[in-house]
């Protein structure tokens, strides 16, 4: 990969207090859970999931991923219109460990937000371009019940966000990487 084809990387990347509260209020909770959906948008202290984000549940349990949202169906809110700079704002908390079924599914469920976008005319042009800002936030609670979190976020063409997911997933993970995921590809 390229250095003009790597997605842009950051850590620390802050979300917003009532979704960090929520979070630390449910983790007990979330168990058998991998991935937990997060809003994505935030006004006047509101959070808000947007349109694209009504089916991202199903599109991780088609890539492995047992996910849930953060609120309830009752409790989510929509805001109604789409960033002129990104075709898909992601964003997920990682509940526990980081294991290989995670990071592969992480994967797959990045592409297959993109494919979705290009599916739902939001974005015309190839599924592996499509302009994506994904971030995650891990949450573990210790043994004393804190809960620590480790911000990431990603910028870019939809593989390149991919591969840069599954990359810095593996090196937590403490791993070397197994192979890459494709676009298009839904192993």
């Amino acid at each position: 990969m390229s250095e003009t084809e790597m997605a842009k990387r950051s850590i620390g990347a802050e979300l917003p207090q009532s979704v960090q509260d929520r979070l630390r209020e449910m983790i007990d909770d979330l168990s058998d859970i991998t991935v937990v959906i997060l809003p994505t948008e935030v006004r006047n202290g509101k959070v808000y999931y947007l349109p694209s984000d009504t089916e991202a549940r199903k599109l991780a349990k088609k890539a492995g991923l047992n996910a849930r949202y953060l609120y309830d169906g009752e409790d989510r809110s929509y805001l109604h219109e789409y960033s002129a700079d990104w075709v898909a704002n992601i964003c997920i908390a990682i509940v526990g460990g980081v294991s290989t079924e995670l990071v592969a599914g992480l994967g797959k469920y990045i592409l297959a937000r993109a494919r979705s976008a290009v599916r739902k005319g939001h974005y015309d042009g190839d599924e592996s371009e499509v302009p994506l800002k994904v971030t995650i936030q891990q949450a573990q609670k210790s043994q004393d019940g804190d809960i620590a979190y480790s911000n990431l976020s990603f910028e870019g063409e939809a593989q390149a966000v991919a591969d840069s997911i599954q990359e810095v997933l593996k090196k937590i993970q403490g791993r070397a990487p197994e192979r890459e995921l494709e676009a298009g590809s839904d192993e």
